[in-house]
Parts: structure tokens; C-alpha cells; sequence
């Protein structure tokens, strides 16, 4: 999955877009997608920050039509401040999405059960508030399958990450949370969290350190 990786790694520095991977290098399955991101991951030289899950929610996944979720990695250069600007010109997808990012005290083996909600929940050690503003090397990303967006880092662009939230929020249901998104001082749209198709958005899953909650203008 090395050709696959190289590709959209150029398209990512370049700021291009492709159609889609050329088929003799294409990822035909999740397996191979997850493959040709650790690739990319490997060939950016860049370190991995964390990680993002996308699609968590049925509408998610009808919207870019796949089956699932998607992981992908966050990585360190493009992990910004709080108060940081990013230009969305050349962004494919143009939106900021509030989220809860959730920061893991230890780690969670691979192994062969899946884990639960609870012993993911035991693993947080801090709550962040943060903004993702994801982007894409597709020129349609709601085309190409999950094959090919998990290849892509499952749209993984700018990630930028609030204090630690110093309020007891273990006990409080974010599932339930508001977030609401301004421009140029004035609010624009308000919007509570998206329920996790895999459980309840105020648990992690697997080794995700984040969830979307909302998507601001």
C-alpha cells in the first residue's frame, strides 16, 4: 500500500485533489485502507498526535456513504492552539466541527475481544474541548468509499485543542451537550451532540481520543 500512501501524501503537501487512488494501487478493503494510512503516517515523518473517529453516527455515514466509522491519525504539525487561525481556502470540505476530545492516561492493547464502553471510559484521564477542521485529497469524498478514506487518514486535517476541562465531567450526559459556532462575533447556528451509533457520545471507543459533537459554520 506504500504507491497508494505516496500518492496522497503529494496531494496532501500540494494542496491537490485526486478522483480517486488509481486503481492498480487502490485499497479494496478496510484492511488494506488502514494499511496505506500507517504507510502515509510512516512516510510523513511526522509525529502521531493522536487520533479521530469519523462517521460515528448513521447520518455521518450515509452522508459519505460507507458502512462504518473510520479512524485516523492526528498528526503533531497539525495540532494547533487555542485562538489559532486556519485559512479554510483550497479546503475541500470549508466547515469546523466542535468536538470533545478525550485524552487517554493508558493504553488499550490490541486484543482479540472488543473492549467496553466502561473499561474505554476507565482509560480517560482528561476531557478537551477542541475544533477539527477536517479536509480531504478527493475531489469527492462522499464517492470513493471507506477503502480509500481511511487511506486518507479518514479526512484527518487541522486539529486544534482546548485546556484540559477542569469541571467534574464524568457523571454528565455530553451526548446532551450545546456547542455553538460564530463569525465575526456573532452566532451562527447551535447544535447539540451526535449520538454515537456505536454507544453513548459521553464514552470514548477503542483507542479514539476524540468525538465529534457538532458541526459549526
Amino acid at each position: 500500500m506504500s504507491g497508494a500512501a505516496a500518492i496522497l501524501l503529494d496531494h496532501w503537501r500540494a494542496g491537490t485533489r485526486i478522483a480517486a487512488i488509481p486503481e492498480a494501487l487502490r485499497p479494496a478493503t478496510r484492511a488494506e485502507g488502514y494499511a496505506a494510512a500507517a504507510e502515509l503516517a510512516v512516510l510523513t515523518g511526522d509525529r502521531v498526535a493522536g487520533w479521530k473517529i469519523a462517521a460515528t453516527s448513521v447520518a455521518g455515514q450515509r452522508h459519505i456513504n460507507v458502512d462504518g466509522p473510520l479512524a485516523g491519525r492526528i498528526f503533531a504539525s497539525k495540532l494547533l492552539p487555542p485562538g489559532a487561525a486556519v485559512s479554510l481556502a483550497g479546503n475541500a470540505m470549508r466547515v469546523a466541527e466542535a468536538e470533545f476530545a478525550f485524552r487517554f492516561g493508558q493504553d488499550l492493547p490490541p486484543r482479540a475481544a472488543p473492549y467496553t464502553e466502561d473499561e474505554c471510559a476507565a482509560a480517560v484521564s482528561a476531557l478537551h474541548l477542541s475544533i477539527e477542521i477536517p479536509d480531504s485529497r478527493f475531489v469527492d469524498f462522499t464517492k470513493v468509499g471507506a477503502a480509500q478514506l481511511i487511506a486518507d487518514t479518514a479526512c484527518a486535517s487541522w486539529l486544534v485543542l482546548g485546556p484540559e476541562v477542569r469541571a467534574e465531567w464524568r457523571g454528565l450526559d455530553l451526548a446532551a451537550h450545546k456547542a455553538a459556532g460564530f463569525r465575526n462575533g456573532q452566532q451562527v447556528v447551535e447544535a447539540r451532540a451526535r449520538r454515537s451509533s456505536a454507544g453513548r457520545s459521553s464514552r470514548s471507543t477503542g483507542s479514539s481520543t476524540r468525538r465529534r459533537i457538532s458541526a459549526a459554520g
